[in-house]
């Protein structure tokens, strides 16, 4: 864990050795201690319940013990959500001091006790610290106590079908608590069944609440970290054969799929938050729950006796293959369950690509513009408004040397890299070019005219092309050559692939001036040829005259236009790949694309991301829907890679690879 930056962390708190009996209370250091528990325990009961605890100023958690004895105790920390990542998107945690707003015993939310098979239904919007908006989920913790029958307890959505899982189960006179994140119903609540043929009491404190969908934010989570609620689904019962079969034997190991299960999907999977019991142990144990094809951890998530049913709320991280590992730490046989209650993305899942953020923000407020260039994997270069630069090694970005002279005023509007030591970046007021050796950067050259469209592409040390909207400049390793195109077009981007091949996206208007289009251009490495008409639209305020060109080899290039148009190059001619338009509402400003094989290319307007797969395309949302009309977006993925990097306006960055 961090030493700073933590909001709340989630620990398996375990009592063991108690003398007497009692209660446990998790909450922040340096604060009141609420009326509330996080579980129960008898004299010599080992028992274990995961918290979400929200962390003191001091970056302490306090744990009470409510007994008249003494107690050991266990903490084995499972995960921490970073204190900056409350920044009002879907999924992400508020943690709260715990607060108690249910206790049928003296009628706090509802009137016990609950009558077998009845359903409580509990307001929790507006309640204990809880928002009465834009809620997604409650942390809780549920206790039942004084069953006079066996059963279990089922928590979900209030005005939902009730699910075939269960959250806690108890017998006769047991005192049982267990952690849940419970979606909330459309009204506010959410619903507590009892599943029993008796009479039960029930208590539950809230400690936090996942925050859902608001004006800026799309309804589904997309920042790394953030939790999606699901309606619980059972994803194990080895009892039955579902998932695993049973008994499972001592020692033994159970390999439990869940991406692509209960509602979890099959990539950008981080952690799942599964609810785990056990049942029909022969003797005593516990059960440990950890990524699979890792090593087992020193730790446990549940702990039982002989004929026990015990459950336990677990966030376990998922292995590389899409599994959690779930270990029998006894030395007979047990049944085990398992029902998905929700899961952490670990990334931006954009078709098929996957982003990974680094370091985000990199800076606050990069107004107006961040371009981007990636020359591998593991080098990445940002240029920001007033000439600050930003360097990523494959792991961290970090600082670098700024433009030179560069007011804070001063705007770029391309960057292009062959190297983590060769770099040329392009002013978008005057023309002005600097060069990146690695440290330094070398003013190079200016341009007689320059405008807001200029364009950067580097092959080589010693070969670039640069242009405006009238004019183009060679880069001969040593210096810059300027030249016009000679032609009434204009220059709205350049990709180069060697000396002889470089494409250009223009914009024109007919001889009668009544039709706009989106023309294209080659250079052979003396001059550009002719402009070719790939899309033309009537003259009108949504001309297609922005564009943007990127060529993943001599044979293979693809442009496209504000009225989302795409047409690819085969090395001789111009046709429309699957998909000729990739939105009928695409943003027309910072319209940028990159493509690093004919399989794989990736567009992005000011307001949403686009996938291509070398058939066809698929419309994602912005990586952060509050920069809505007011982003430069820019990205750069290395040609041969299954990589990108990304930069917008509020210095938000990020990798990407669709694995």
């Amino acid at each position: 864990m961090p030493a700073s930056g933590v909001s709340a962390v989630a620990l398996n708190v375990t009592t063991t050795q108690a003398t007497s009996n009692g209660y446990l209370t998790a909450y922040p250091d340096g604060s009141s201690r609420p009326t509330a528990s996080n579980l129960n325990f008898v004299a010599g009961q080992t028992v274990a319940n995961l918290v979400i605890v929200k962390v003191g100023s001091d970056g302490k958690v306090a744990l009470f013990s409510g007994s008249t004895g003494t107690t050991q105790l266990i903490a084995d920390v499972s995960g921490y959500y970073r204190a900056d990542g409350d920044t009002g998107a879907t999924g992400t945690l508020k943690a709260l001091s715990p607060s108690r707003i249910l206790d049928t015993r003296s009628a706090i939310g509802a009137t016990g006790p609950i009558g077998p098979g009845q359903t409580v239904h509990l307001q929790v919007a507006g309640r204990g610290g809880v928002p009465s908006e834009y809620l997604g989920a409650v942390v809780m913790n549920v206790t039942a106590t004084k069953p006079t029958a066996a059963g279990y307890v089922t928590v979900f959505p209030d005005g939902t079908t009730k699910p075939t899982s269960s959250n806690l189960n108890f017998s006769t006179g047991q005192t049982v608590p267990n952690l849940v994140v419970a979606k909330v119903g459309t009204n506010g609540r959410v619903a507590l069944y009892n599943g029993s043929s008796g009479t039960v009491q029930l208590i539950a404190d809230v400690a936090g609440y996942f925050q859902a969908c608001c004006d800026n934010y799309p309804d589904a989570p997309q920042y790394p970290g953030s939790y999606a609620t699901l309606n619980p689904a059972r994803i194990l019962d080895t009892r039955v054969g579902n998932g695993a079969s049973g008994p499972v034997q001592p020692g033994a190991t159970v390999h439990l799929q869940v991406t692509g299960k209960g509602g979890v999907p099959a990539k950008a999977v981080d952690s799942v938050a599964l609810n785990l019991t056990v049942t029909q142990p022969a003797k005593s144990g516990y059960l440990t729950a950890y990524p699979d094809g890792t090593t087992r951890p020193t730790a446990s998530n549940l702990n039982f006796s002989t004929g026990k049913t015990v459950p336990n709320l677990v966030m376990a991280k998922v292995g590389a293959d899409g599994k959690v590992a779930v270990y029998n730490g006894s030395s007979s046989t047990v049944q085990i369950v398992a029902d998905v209650a929700g899961y952490y993305i670990s990334g931006f899942q954009l078709g098929s690509l996957l982003w990974k953020p680094l370091g985000l923000p990199i800076a606050n407020n990069i107004v107006p513009s961040g371009v981007i260039s990636c020359s591998s994997t593991t080098f990445c270069m940002v240029v920001a408004t007033g000439g600050a630069v930003y360097v990523f090694d494959g792991a961290t970005w970090r600082t670098s040397t700024p433009i030179p002279g560069a007011d804070e005023y001063a705007e770029y509007a391309s960057v292009a890299c062959t190297s983590a030591t060769f770099c040329q970046v392009m002013d978008d007021q005057d023309g002005s070019i600097y060069g990146w050796d690695g440290s330094t950067w070398t003013p190079r050259s200016a341009f007689d005219n320059s405008d807001p469209d200029s364009r950067v592409s580097c092959t080589t040390t010693s070969f670039c092309m640069a242009v405006t909207q009238i004019a183009y400049a060679t880069w001969n390793g040593s210096r810059w050559s300027q030249a016009s195109f000679g032609e009434t077009s204009s220059t709205r981007d350049v990709s180069c692939i060697s000396t002889t091949m470089c494409v250009r996206a223009a914009f024109g208007i007919s001889a009668d001036q009544t039709t706009d289009e989106s023309l294209v251009s080659l250079w052979d490495g003396t001059q550009w040829g002719a402009p070719t008409i790939v899309n033309s639209a009537p003259d009108n305020d949504t001309a297609a005259w922005n564009g943007a060109v990127s060529c993943a080899t001599s044979t293979y290039c693809i442009t496209i236009d504000e009225l989302g148009h795409t047409e690819a190059f085969n090395g001789t001619t111009w046709s429309a790949p699957s998909a000729t338009a990739i939105s009928e509402t695409i943003q027309p400003f910072s319209l940028s694309i990159s493509c690093a094989s004919q399989n794989f290319c990736l567009a992005a307007d000011a307001e949403s991301y686009y996938a291509f797969n070398g058939l066809s395309w698929t419309d994602q949302q912005v990586l952060d829907k509050s920069l809505l009309y007011n982003s430069f977006v820019d990205v750069s993925c290395p040609r041969g890679t299954n990589f990108c990097g990304y930069a917008d306006i509020h210095g938000a960055v990020a990798t990407g690879s669709p694995n």
